[in-house]
């Protein structure tokens, strides 16, 4: 109680909400296009299916790499690593032409995800 909430809290707490709706916004982004890759890169159910689990993949693989990552080089810089990578995969996403480069953009996605969510909490 005596060292009060200044505004470096309120910053801090912001940030780490910040990814985590990132993080939601991106896997809601993928949930609600997923129907439409069907039209537009001809898949099947299946294959939508892996797509949707390949991302959480990545976030299994990220929330792995988030602790000896965070030990080494500092909780900040992970989570301004994750926040650079989440955006920048976020804008790949939208520009791939075939499902293996949206497989893999995906992957990469959900190492972004994976990454910073431990090392913002």
């Amino acid at each position: 109680d005596d060292l009060g909430l200044g505004s470096y809290q309120v910053l801090v707490v912001m940030f780490c909400s910040g990814l985590m709706l990132a993080d939601g916004a991106m896997m809601l982004m993928l949930s609600s296009i997923v129907g439409a890759l069907d039209q537009e890169l001809q898949v099947g159910e299946i294959t939508r299916g892996v797509l949707v689990s390949m991302s959480f993949g990545g976030m299994l693989v990220g929330n792995l790499m988030s602790g000896p990552l965070s030990s080494r080089h500092g909780r900040w810089w992970v989570c301004m690593a994750s926040t650079l990578l989440l955006s920048f995969f976020g804008l790949v996403c939208s520009i791939v032409k075939t499902f293996p480069q949206l497989f893999m953009v995906q992957i990469c996605l959900g190492l972004a995800i994976g990454v910073g969510g431990p090392a913002s909490v």
